[in-house]
């Protein structure tokens, strides 16, 4: 009997250290192993589900999709850290209210928790991050009429002997751009030209320009381009008569300071935090990453007329 009760203790001991190191909590998952052997392998099984979807940037986020990752494992840790066991050995090395409260604000303010919804409801409206999406199909749309109609005029008023220099000169570094930020550059820069023409004194260039002004581009037409362009540029929504412009642009400057803060202090109570707790508890606090395993791929198979090595 004293050989029997001595086993058990020795049992009931095994499992309390597994207990205390995070490797089990005594319950089993129907595949012989604890559950918290089994969330960790679970989860590196099914992320693989997020792959294609990890880089791409969502519709109305002014955030980058690591500063949306950062966000979520601060957010998790900001929650996770008070339980008395995790806080227990945080404070233990120099985790404090005042740092936890710090950290609340950067992650507040860095989130965009503090913008009114009036700053949102302006950017879903203007369909993409920073409002930028609407203007930047105006600038396209523009680039697709305009570049062509430039093209042709100068081949047809241009005198036939200064034709194709006049060409290279008008166009150099200058093409349509697909649909995207690079037509902001392209826009401008067709601008530029043109009103360069009032002051050339190439043959043919006072021609195109009284051409190019009857068929629509009028000084006034030019001027509201530069403005889209300069709006693009600075990625201000479109005007609301709720969203006051200046506090738009210094409610995302707090937000990009923020950002930056909190990257740093994040970066340093990690470094400091994350030797104090186990795989699975790094995980569940944000503090690591959850690594998606990559499955090895297995040798092509060698076709029917592949050399046969010597």
């Amino acid at each position: 009997m004293a050989t029997a009760k001595k086993t058990k203790s020795k049992k009931t001991a095994a499992s309390a250290k597994r207990a205390r190191s995070g490797q089990g909590n005594g319950k089993s998952n129907g595949h012989g192993r604890s559950f918290g052997e089994a969330s960790v392998d679970t989860a590196l099984a099914d992320l693989s589900v997020f792959d294609d979807l990890g880089g791409e940037e969502l519709v109305g986020s002014s955030l980058s999709y690591a500063q949306r990752q950062m966000l979520g494992r601060v957010a998790r840790f900001l929650s996770g850290i008070v339980v008395p066991r995790y806080l227990r050995r945080a404070v233990s090395s120099g985790y404090s209210r005042e740092e936890h409260e710090e950290l609340w604000k950067l992650y507040i303010t860095a989130a965009g928790r503090d913008q009114p919804l009036a700053f949102a409801f302006a950017a879903y409206e203007n369909e993409g991050s920073n409002g930028q999406s609407t203007v930047i199909a105006q600038l396209d749309m523009f680039e697709n009429e305009w570049l062509p109609k430039a093209r042709a005029i100068i081949e047809r008023r241009v005198p036939e002997a200064n034709v194709e220099r006049f060409l290279q000169a008008f166009f150099k570094d200058l093409t349509q751009q697909r649909l995207g930020p690079l037509v902001i550059d392209s826009a401008a820069t067709f601008l530029d030209r043109v009103e360069a023409l009032a002051s050339s004194k190439e043959p043919g260039a006072d021609v195109v320009l009284s051409n190019l002004r009857a068929r629509g581009l009028t000084e006034s037409k030019i001027a509201s381009v530069r403005a889209l362009v300069a709006q693009a540029r600075s990625g201000r929504p479109t005007q609301r008569k709720d969203v006051d412009a200046d506090a738009w642009q210094a409610a995302q400057d707090r937000q990009a300071k923020a950002l930056r803060e909190l990257q740093l202090a994040w970066s340093d109570w990690g470094t400091t935090l994350r030797p104090l707790f186990n795989v699975p508890e790094q995980i569940q606090l944000g503090l690591s990453e959850v690594r998606v395993r990559a499955e090895p791929q297995p040798a092509p198979t060698p076709g029917p007329d592949a050399p046969v090595p010597s």
